[in-house]
């Protein structure tokens, strides 16, 4: 039950005196890795060329005063990776947002502390190297809620994430918009309020936006959501990834976890 490398050693003596022995080495490896705040490491075992992995990124924090429905929740990513014996993956946890600051691993923040919560990071693997380019397989975080309970944040995972929700019948001239979720390509749209540009709240590569003036802030993922303007609107979610040639039967699933990041390494 303890990680490690470990030789048992087998004799036997037969009625003449005949002693023979012989040894195995067996390994036992670290199969589920939940969220630490730090970079934990898996080595691939002698003779395994794949592994089957399970990636589920972490959701906002949710309400005190509301239904857990307006969490914005993480992303899940099944796939089979090519690896190669004695390579070492690096593995990242997302962590769940808290009170104004954003999920270890990509999740936005907010600029009004105790008034809207901060969103959720992506769970990743990198090989390679450990910078956000070396990542191979990545599940969303969820975005954060508005402080407005109608504001829901959007979802984590899929290609790409869902938008926050925002309350269609807030008052004023260009009522303030949430942020987009994030897709393959670029970060989810920052919200807008009052002709403001959809670029001041964007999301970025690995990174969800922060929210502004209590708007909820954009999950982590492979491109961060964006975050949401004014209190009636919620941050986008992260999208997730897998490598194009490195990952095979591949499954993306939206929404998720609710909570932190985990990661589970199956070995086929």
């Amino acid at each position: 039950t303890t990680v490690g490398t470990y030789t048992l050693t087998y004799s036997a003596t037969d009625a003449t005196g005949n002693t023979g022995t012989a040894t195995r080495t067996v390994t036992v490896y670290q199969s589920q890795f939940n969220y630490t705040g730090s970079v934990q490491t898996f080595i691939v075992p002698p003779g395994v060329t794949s592994l089957n992995v399970e990636a589920y990124g972490a959701s906002s924090q949710l309400w005190g005063f509301s239904s857990p429905g307006y969490a914005g929740k993480g992303g899940k990513v099944e796939a089979t990776l090519s690896v190669t014996p004695g390579e070492t993956l690096s593995i990242y946890c997302g962590g769940v947002g808290s009170n104004a600051s954003g999920g270890w691993n990509g999740g936005g923040s907010t600029s009004q502390p105790g008034v809207t919560r901060g969103a959720g990071g992506a769970t990743d693997i990198r090989i390679g190297g450990t910078a956000l380019t070396n990542r191979v397989i990545v599940a969303g975080g969820g975005g954060a809620a508005g402080s407005l309970a109608t504001s829901h944040g959007g979802h984590g995972g899929g290609l790409t994430g869902q938008n926050g929700g925002y309350n269609s019948s807030a008052p004023g001239p260009g009522s303030a918009k949430a942020g987009g979720g994030g897709t393959q390509s670029a970060g989810g749209i920052g919200g807008i309020w009052w002709g403001g540009s959809t670029t001041t709240l964007q999301g970025s590569f690995g990174v969800g936006a922060d929210g502004d003036n209590s708007g909820g802030a954009g999950g982590g993922g492979w491109y961060g959501g964006g975050g949401g303007y004014l209190y009636d609107a919620g941050g986008g979610g992260g999208s997730s990834y897998t490598h194009p040639t490195l990952c095979s039967s591949v499954v993306h699933t939206q929404g998720a976890r609710t909570g932190s990041g985990q990661l589970i390494i199956t070995i086929p």
